[in-house]
């Protein structure tokens, strides 16, 4: 009976159901209800469009969400192949979030030294590149000082220290006029990141204190000066947890 009704289909129809399907297999995943792999799976059998962009950046985004880093950079690599081959300018966000959450999912994995994750380094160089072109191009400043912070820990990654600072101080000082809480909290997120990986500890601290919000600043200042130990990890446990669910994932 199944087979019929799906021979009956035609090639459209079909695809229609399966993104359909798709996007409710993704909310209940989301909600903590079924698992993403056999929605990934199906999205990957499905022509590139847009809409399917959409989806398949929305399970890389719940693979990163539940630690699954490798296949989040999986998901992400492939938004950013489908993307180059759509004739579509309202593309352009999708690909800059593909591109941050592919750099996102190497920086938290933790595997710095082999060679893949080193590869996989070069790759999102070169998406964040591009995406910062069309930043650039459209005037979205959050965009682009993520981006840059996004450049920094790459290039740091890849032993390109003079670079990775000129990135680091290029996107702090876009930052600067940002008001948006969860840009700031990204922005804080990844300079938490690129200085822990320098040893810098104390710069950690007053950058930490420069981005925290308001309701934050109480808690910081609970923390006596000659306890800074027990703040850096206080900052650092934080700060892991927010990466993973940055205001560039899809909704």
């Amino acid at each position: 009976m199944k087979a019929r009704i799906q021979n009956r289909l035609d090639d459209e129809v079909k695809t229609r159901l399966r993104k359909r399907i798709a996007e409710i297999l993704l909310r209940e995943s989301e909600a903590g209800n079924g698992d993403v792999h056999p929605v990934f799976h199906n999205l990957l059998q499905l022509l590139d469009d847009k809409e399917n962009c959409r989806l398949l950046l929305k399970a890389a985004d719940l693979y990163q969400k539940n630690h699954q880093y490798i296949k989040a950079r999986q998901g992400y690599k492939n938004v950013l192949d489908d993307i180059k081959r759509i004739n579509d300018d309202g593309v352009r966000e999708l690909f800059t979030k593909a591109a941050i959450g592919y750099s996102t999912a190497i920086m938290v994995s933790g595997a710095f030294e082999t060679q893949e994750v080193h590869g996989d380094a070069n790759v999102a160089v070169l998406a964040l590149n591009e995406a910062r072109t069309k930043a650039e191009q459209s005037g979205d400043q959050n965009a682009q000082a993520i981006i840059e912070l996004q450049l920094a820990t790459m290039k740091l990654l890849l032993g390109k220290h003079e670079c990775a600072q000129s990135h680091f101080n290029r996107g702090l000082s876009m930052a600067d006029g940002i008001q948006d809480p969860e840009i700031r909290q990204e922005v804080n997120t990844l300079s938490t990141f690129f200085l822990f990986w320098q040893h810098r500890f104390l710069e950690i601290i007053a950058n930490y204190e420069k981005f925290v919000s308001d309701e934050g600043k109480s808690e910081v200042e609970k923390y006596p000066e000659n306890r800074s130990p027990l703040f850096m990890g206080a900052v650092l446990g934080r700060e892991r947890g927010p990466i993973a669910t940055s205001p560039w994932a899809v909704h």
